[in-house]
């Protein structure tokens, strides 16, 4: 398998062209959220999207916890919200004059007071760009409903038997004074126990179809929890393997900072009575502390994801296949 190395493996997508930058690639990304987690399209347009939410999707996209509460306590029937989604500055103008001219028809068509006159609000749409209240909350539920999948090969002949294959996929980051990353996805074969590295880029196009965990299991020889102690220690190993000069320069550097500190407070503590030289002593060890917290090289492996794959026996196994079975 290839070996890690935090300088050249920061990502397996070219940071010279990151995702969701363009208006078109953050309206293709939430019409496809929306359309798999069921919601019912209303309206579309150029740069628009209008979709009425299912309850599960409204509690993770809203951010109204205590009115869930009340509604589930109570009973009180709950109306779907509908997102209304622009996604420039020229789709949200002309949405929200639409938005307001139907707004206004509808409720001059009922009667309105003049109160109701007076306090009249017609809904507006929300201009999606990256950092936005909404887009981050379509983030954090991928996060949540993609912890874990379980898919199978959609193109295979009728009885084709399933290899099952476990994959992780994992943010590994080299953490010092400043971080870098390293995308990692390993995927472990579960009746042989053949490791593959960068398994993601080989499955992320195939077709697949969601598929019962006891299917594909049922030709495993590793249980779920021996797989992923398998691809945790191969990642361990590889991080160990790697080269890890940057944390011996920051370690280095460290140093060098703790001594800058010490020498400087040690310069303060000759014309100190004994109450003072308490107060700086302890002012010196929580500078070194916070130094220590900020600045002490160390890694750290976030799994992101964990998903079981069935893929035909038939079908060409991904490059930088290990052997190592232990």
């Amino acid at each position: 398998m290839a070996r890690l190395k935090p300088s050249l493996r920061p990502s397996p997508h070219a940071i010279s062209n990151p995702p969701l930058r363009t208006p078109e690639e953050r309206f293709q990304f939430c019409d496809t959220y929306l359309q798999a987690v069921g919601a019912r399209e209303l309206r579309r347009s150029d740069a628009y999207l209008e979709y009425e939410l299912p309850m599960d999707v409204d509690k993770e996209l809203t951010d109204r916890p205590y009115f869930w509460l009340w509604a589930e306590q109570t009973g009180h029937p709950v109306e779907p919200t509908v997102l209304r989604l622009a996604f420039s500055e020229p789709a949200a103008r002309r949405e929200n004059e639409r938005l307001r001219k139907e707004a206004w028809t509808a409720a001059e068509a009922r009667g309105m007071s003049d109160v109701e006159r007076m306090f009249f609000r017609p809904p507006v749409c929300e201009l999606i760009t990256l950092g936005s209240f909404r887009l981050n909350k379509i983030f954090d539920s991928l996060a949540k409903r993609g912890r874990f999948a379980c898919v199978t090969y959609d193109a295979s002949t009728p009885g084709e038997c399933m290899v099952p294959w476990l994959m992780v996929n994992a943010m590994v980051s080299f953490q010092a004074a400043l971080t870098q990353q390293a995308y990692r996805s390993m995927a472990i074969r579960l009746d042989r126990g053949e490791i593959v590295d960068e398994f993601y880029d080989f499955v992320r196009r195939l077709p697949m179809q969601p598929a019962k965990p006891g299917r594909l299991l049922q030709r495993s020889r590793l249980s779920i929890s021996d797989a992923l102690g398998r691809l945790d220690n191969t990642l361990h190993r590889e991080i160990l393997r790697s080269d890890l000069s940057w944390a011996e320069e920051a370690r280095h550097n460290l140093q060098q900072e703790l001594e800058q500190i010490d020498l400087y407070y040690e310069s303060l503590l000759p014309d100190l009575d004994v109450e003072e030289r308490t107060w700086v002593e302890a002012e010196r060890d929580r500078k070194r502390e916070e130094l220590r917290q900020r600045s002490e090289p160390h890694i750290v492996i976030a799994y992101q994801q964990v998903a079981l794959i069935g893929l035909p026996e038939r079908m060409i196994h991904p490059p930088d296949t290990s052997s190592d079975t232990r």
